[in-house]
Protein backbone atom coordinates (compact mmCIF):
# COMPACT_ATOMS: atom_id res chain seq x y z
CA UNK A 1 0.00 0.00 0.00
CA UNK A 2 1.21 3.48 -0.84
CA UNK A 3 -0.06 6.71 0.71
CA UNK A 4 -1.05 9.43 -1.75
CA UNK A 5 -1.73 13.00 -0.67
CA UNK A 6 -4.37 15.09 -2.43
CA UNK A 7 -5.06 18.82 -2.36
CA UNK A 8 -8.74 19.69 -2.08
CA UNK A 9 -10.36 22.38 -4.21
CA UNK A 10 -12.81 23.15 -1.39
CA UNK A 11 -12.13 26.76 -0.40
CA UNK A 12 -9.65 27.28 -3.26
CA UNK A 13 -10.31 30.71 -4.80
CA UNK A 14 -7.83 30.61 -7.67
CA UNK A 15 -7.82 28.89 -11.04
CA UNK A 16 -7.33 25.18 -11.61
CA UNK A 17 -3.90 25.97 -13.09
CA UNK A 18 -2.95 27.65 -9.80
CA UNK A 19 -4.23 24.64 -7.84
CA UNK A 20 -2.15 22.31 -10.02
CA UNK A 21 0.96 24.44 -9.44
CA UNK A 22 0.33 24.58 -5.68
CA UNK A 23 -0.26 20.85 -5.64
CA UNK A 24 3.02 20.09 -7.36
CA UNK A 25 4.99 22.64 -5.30
CA UNK A 26 3.71 21.07 -2.07
CA UNK A 27 4.43 17.50 -3.19
CA UNK A 28 0.83 16.29 -3.50
CA UNK A 29 0.02 13.46 -5.91
CA UNK A 30 -3.39 14.74 -6.94
CA UNK A 31 -6.41 16.98 -6.52
CA UNK A 32 -9.82 16.28 -4.98
CA UNK A 33 -12.82 18.29 -6.11
CA UNK A 34 -15.99 18.38 -8.18
CA UNK A 35 -16.09 18.32 -11.95
CA UNK A 36 -17.64 21.52 -13.34
CA UNK A 37 -21.29 21.31 -14.32
CA UNK A 38 -20.94 23.38 -17.53
CA UNK A 39 -19.86 21.07 -20.43
CA UNK A 40 -17.20 23.45 -21.81
CA UNK A 41 -15.71 24.08 -18.36
CA UNK A 42 -15.80 20.34 -17.63
CA UNK A 43 -13.91 19.57 -20.85
CA UNK A 44 -11.26 22.17 -19.96
CA UNK A 45 -11.06 20.76 -16.41
CA UNK A 46 -10.46 17.21 -17.66
CA UNK A 47 -7.90 18.41 -20.20
CA UNK A 48 -5.99 20.33 -17.51
CA UNK A 49 -6.06 17.39 -15.11
CA UNK A 50 -4.94 14.92 -17.76
CA UNK A 51 -2.06 17.12 -18.94
CA UNK A 52 -0.98 17.86 -15.35
CA UNK A 53 -0.04 14.24 -14.68
CA UNK A 54 -1.83 14.45 -11.33
CA UNK A 55 -4.47 12.06 -10.07
CA UNK A 56 -8.03 13.26 -9.45
CA UNK A 57 -10.59 12.23 -6.85
CA UNK A 58 -14.12 13.24 -7.85
CA UNK A 59 -15.90 15.03 -5.04
CA UNK A 60 -19.32 13.62 -4.24
CA UNK A 61 -21.40 16.13 -2.30
CA UNK A 62 -23.79 14.80 0.31
CA UNK A 63 -25.04 18.26 1.27
CA UNK A 64 -23.04 18.42 4.49
CA UNK A 65 -22.76 22.16 4.00
CA UNK A 66 -25.51 24.55 2.92
CA UNK A 67 -23.96 25.58 -0.41
CA UNK A 68 -20.94 24.62 -2.45
CA UNK A 69 -19.72 28.21 -2.30
CA UNK A 70 -19.47 28.09 1.51
CA UNK A 71 -16.07 28.04 3.17
CA UNK A 72 -15.05 24.89 5.09
CA UNK A 73 -15.53 26.74 8.40
CA UNK A 74 -19.24 27.20 7.56
CA UNK A 75 -19.84 23.47 7.96
CA UNK A 76 -19.17 23.57 11.69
Amino acid sequence: MELALFKTLWGHRGSLDEAVRQCRDAGFQGIEGPAPIDPASREEFFHTMKSSGLEWIAEVSTCTIPWRSEEPAASR
